[in-house]
């Protein structure tokens, strides 16, 4: 029995072990293998199935599988629910950005608009697209695509009648403001019309930005409304503003009744301005009936080549602290102002080859500036004068001409270190006048001709006269009260009534090699108590005196000579004390067979008339003159 029954426990043993390890073959995962209980260990018993319905297999119930997929598709909600919110918020974050861009953008405009005189209509053109700007607000974005614009396609992008072409004739009736990156091209368009008007809103005017604006063979005008030339005082003229980084290069443009006029504390405005930081060129290119044509301030490099400028109501060119402008073949002609100014501290450009007639002050005027060079520079019947230094620092002058000007060369106001080399002046009234504030000055190598009150008039101190040919003066130099330290070297004086006058407050007056030929009344008339004169030269003239002229005598009031009788008295052609009335104008007079060396007596009373006839003319003089062909006029 004893037998039987281990026999028995062995067997439940063995057939309990065999059902786990077939069970462990059952199930989807692999549980722990059972391990066969030795002899004599007690019964192993399985763990009842729960009573959630699952099986003997151990995997999830039902209740778990619920909650599971319960669990998942909160999960799933959940995250559509934050994606919605983040596309949501983002949504909300774009139109932020884009109301915050058109905010900025209409800001920009705004400004924009603003800054330049608040124009009634503004095109803003950039890479991309182009802004429609009315009366100060950003109406509507067109986009574009980048590359070079001409007036045309502009055209497309506008609102009707802001740009119209018809024709050969395109008018403009906006602003265009040109920003980086941007090149409009106005090429071979016979005309282009900017509109303007009575207020300054009413300006179309062209500002490059830091663009780059073409013209070529084109000829742009300012016109009203009804397509008439704007008038100078007009508020509302359009000009061209080529601004900081922007660029403006023209060739063979016409541009006229551009520029706005000085209004209250606003300066006048070029029909062309360029700015500081700015480039370009001008090549035959031609401004008329402007405010002012052409003005440069602090620009770069730009190039002035067959520039005319003309009928400008105040200045023709005005240059201001530029920088290597290049300039060749310049022509200033019948400016309201002065032909050219230029200004400033900078001095790394020479002024060379203009050519300067008939404005109403200066033909050229220097201010304010050190060590700049002028030459190649021809001056002609401007209204004051032909060149005007003021406060000017170490400028040399050189190959400079001025031909009937009230003064050929003016200097003052503390010009300092002037040079003034291979001058040539012909007519007017002064050759080159030294005004008393200007020291330390050289006159070398010059040619005065002509000059009805003095060839070089000099008031300054430290003054250096060598070299100088002054020809038909009526006095060759004059030597101002006030002047000091003034040397005259290897002068020549050809013909005219005085040669050198000092008068007594001038001081240190040194004169060496001096040559004179003809003159009337004295080659040398010093009234400075320390003056000094050497190897002095003279031909028919009269001794050097060193006092004042003494008072001239009355003149004698005779009838003088008719047309046909000849001079009546021998001593209307004798000396300056007895002379008689003059004869009348274009008369036949001739002297007396008695009077030795007739023609140069009668010359010098002619000259003492203030004739302005030329040695050897023919002309009959004007009305106003009293010296009369052929012999007067030698």
């Amino acid at each position: 029995m004893r037998q039987y029954q281990g026999t028995g426990r062995g067997t439940l043993a063995r057939i309990i072990a065999v059902s786990l390890t077939a069970a462990a073959l059952a199930l989807p995962v692999a549980a722990v293998p059972a391990t066969a209980a030795p002899a004599g260990a007690g019964m192993i018993q399985s763990t009842p199935p729960g009573r959630d319905g699952g099986g003997n297999s151990g995997g999830p119930s039902r209740q778990e599988l619920e909650q599971k997929r319960r669990e998942q598709e909160a999960e799933r909600a959940a995250d559509a629910a934050r994606k919605a919110e983040e596309k949501r918020l983002k949504a909300i974050e774009r139109a932020r950005k884009e109301r915050a861009r058109r905010a900025e953008r209409a800001a920009k405009a705004r400004s924009s608009w603003d800054g330049r005189g608040q124009p009634r209509r503004m095109v803003t053109v950039r890479v991309d697209r182009v802004e429609v700007v009315d009366n100060g607000r950003l109406a509507t974005l067109v986009s574009r695509r980048p590359g070079a614009l001409n007036l045309q396609a502009l055209d497309r992008m506008l609102p009707p009648d802001w740009i119209t072409v018809d024709g050969d004739t395109t008018t403009v009736n906006t602003s265009i403001v040109l920003t980086p990156g941007v090149n409009l091209e106005i090429v071979d368009v016979p005309t282009v019309r900017l509109t303007g008007g009575p207020e300054p809103a009413d300006s179309s005017s062209i500002y490059t930005g830091t663009g780059r604006l073409t013209l070529r063979n084109t000829t742009l005008a300012g016109v009203d409304g009804g397509g008439q030339p704007l008038a100078f005082d007009t508020a509302g003229r359009p000009f061209i503003n080529v601004s900081g980084g922007g660029e403006l290069d023209a060739t063979d443009v016409t541009i006229t009744d551009m520029g706005l006029p000085e209004r209250g504390e606003e300066n006048a405005r070029a029909a062309i301005s360029f700015s500081s930081r700015s480039s370009g060129s001008l090549v035959r290119t031609t401004l008329q009936r402007n405010n002012i044509g052409v003005k440069l301030s602090g620009t770069q490099d730009v190039q002035l080549d067959g520039l005319t400028v003309t009928g400008s109501e105040e200045d023709g060119i005005v240059l201001d602290e530029d920088h290597g402008t290049r300039m060749a073949n310049v022509r200033a002609e019948g400016n309201g102002g002065n032909g050219m100014v230029v200004s400033g501290e900078v001095s790394d450009r020479p002024i060379t080859s203009l050519t300067t007639h008939g404005n109403k002050l200066y033909g050229l005027v220097v201010t304010q500036q050190q060590g700049v060079r002028v030459s190649g520079v021809s001056t002609d019947a401007d209204g004051a004068g032909g060149l005007r230094l003021n406060q000017a620092v170490d400028v040399h002058v050189t190959d400079f001409s001025a031909t009937d000007q009230p003064i050929g060369v003016f200097t003052h106001v503390g010009s300092t270190g002037i040079v003034l080399d291979g001058i040539r002046t012909n007519g007017g009234r002064r050759g080159v006048v030294v005004e008393k504030s200007t020291t330390d000055l050289d006159l070398r190598n010059s040619t005065i001709e002509g000059s009805r009150v003095a060839g070089v008039n000099i008031g300054g101190k430290k003054i250096r006269v060598n070299g100088a040919q002054i020809t038909d003066a009526k006095a060759g130099v004059r030597i101002e009260r006030g002047a000091a330290h003034i040397q005259l070297n290897g002068v020549t004086l050809d013909g005219g009534r005085d040669g050198v006058v000092s008068s007594p407050g001038a001081q240190d007056v040194t004169i060496s090699d001096l040559t004179t030929n003809d003159v009337e009344d004295g080659a040398i008339r010093m009234a400075t108590p320390d003056a000094s004169s050497a190897a002095a030269r003279s031909t028919g003239v009269p001794p050097v005196s060193r006092s004042p002229r003494p008072p001239r005598s009355p003149r004698s009031r005779s009838t003088g000579p008719s047309r046909a009788s000849g001079c009546a008295p021998p001593t209307s052609c004798g000396p300056r004390t007895s002379r008689s009335r003059p004869p009348t104008w274009g008369s036949t007079c001739r002297p007396a067979a008695s009077s030795s060396s007739p023609i140069r007596a009668c010359t010098r009373w002619r000259r003492s008339a203030g004739c302005s006839c030329r040695r050897g003319s023919t002309t009959s003089p004007s009305r106003r003159s009293t010296c009369w062909p052929p012999w007067a006029c030698r």
